[in-house]
């Protein structure tokens, strides 16, 4: 992992200016204790400046108009920021698929039921799911991982990385222990050391998990600390009372909760998904593997939630797929 500074050394972290510290607090706090390195801070490098100049110098030097590709080139040379190479190496990618299931079903808010995250995985487990078809034709790995399917086996294909059967209904009582969220967290940050190792450099992020729209809602309203209305939607395909319900529900649990927006961890804990947990180790690691960065695509919108609780740094590591 990255360079490790030890707390106090203060003229150190002054004169290392290219450098972003995230000291321990929230999410950040806790994933430091499971890479025991409490004792001091994680050093993230900054996206190399002159080699996104370096790129942006070779996409002028093509035959077209400036800035001709828009945002596409602008990807690319984040890209070759992050993992410091000019040539943007894009040879080996992954996708990391995180499944889990929800207690949260159990209140009505999904038309579909839990066993249908176990049979979506097992899909995947196969590479016969959607994903698997259009990650295929990217020449890209898929790997699904399962972090809380709610099933005692773990499909054949996925990564067994199961913390629990599932989170409970938070509703009720908080969707997980914090040592349940810390075994998530844990589980994404070992799935991209992996891909390091394996020699991957740009990941897609991916989650399977019935009623992960809902823990995502509330998670991103009590982050954003608006009107849950305003960022709740059908999923997959709720009617209009089935959307009023899911929100009423969210709306409870927050009325229940009294979050502090700041508290991030308590906010994955009490309302989040071990998808969701899991994806914040992906995202957050992507920018500590060592000198040699990580870039993560970030889509659709549980995915939003594990990006942003996981880091505030996701502008840079991190880029939204839609």
């Amino acid at each position: 992992m990255g360079r490790y500074l030890n707390q106090g050394n203060e003229s150190f972290e002054k004169s290392v200016n290219s450098e972003i510290y995230i000291d321990k607090t929230g999410v950040i706090k806790y994933t430091n204790r499971v890479l025991n390195t409490l004792q001091g801070y994680v050093c993230i490098r900054r996206p190399d400046e002159k080699i996104r100049k370096k790129v942006q110098e070779n996409w002028d030097s093509l035959a077209k108009p400036l800035d001709g590709l828009g945002i596409f080139e602008k990807i690319f040379t984040q890209i070759g920021a992050v993992t410091g190479d000019e040539r943007v190496p894009l040879q080996k990618k992954a996708v990391i698929v995180m499944c889990a299931d929800n207690g949260i079903v159990e209140e009505g808010i999904s038309q579909s039921g839990q066993e249908v995250t176990y049979q979506v995985a097992e899909s995947m487990g196969k590479r016969k799911s959607s994903v698997c078809l259009m990650a295929a034709q990217a020449n890209a790995k898929v790997i699904p991982i399962d972090v809380g399917i709610a099933a005692e086996e773990t499909p054949e294909g996925v990564w067994n990385k199961k913390v629990s059967r599932g989170t409970k209904n938070f509703l009720k009582q908080p969707a997980m222990t914090e040592e349940e969220a810390l075994a998530a967290i844990e589980a994404g940050i070992d799935s991209v050391k992996k891909c390091k190792e394996d020699g991957v450099t740009l990941l897609a992020t991916g989650e399977m998990g019935i009623g992960n729209t809902t823990t995502s809602s509330a998670v991103a309203a009590a982050l954003l600390n608006c009107e849950t209305a305003a960022i709740t939607g059908k999923g997959a395909g709720l009617s209009d009372a089935g959307l009023l319900h899911k929100i009423a529900v969210i709306d409870e649990a927050r009325k229940k909760y009294q979050f502090d927006s700041k508290d991030v961890f308590r906010i994955l804990c009490s309302v989040g998904g071990l998808d969701i947990a899991g994806l914040c180790g992906v995202c957050s690691t992507c920018g500590r593997t060592s000198c040699s960065g990580r870039k993560g695509l970030s889509d659709r919108f549980p995915q939003k939630q594990g990006t942003g609780s996981g880091t505030d740094l996701t502008g840079t590591w991190c880029t939204s797929g839609h």
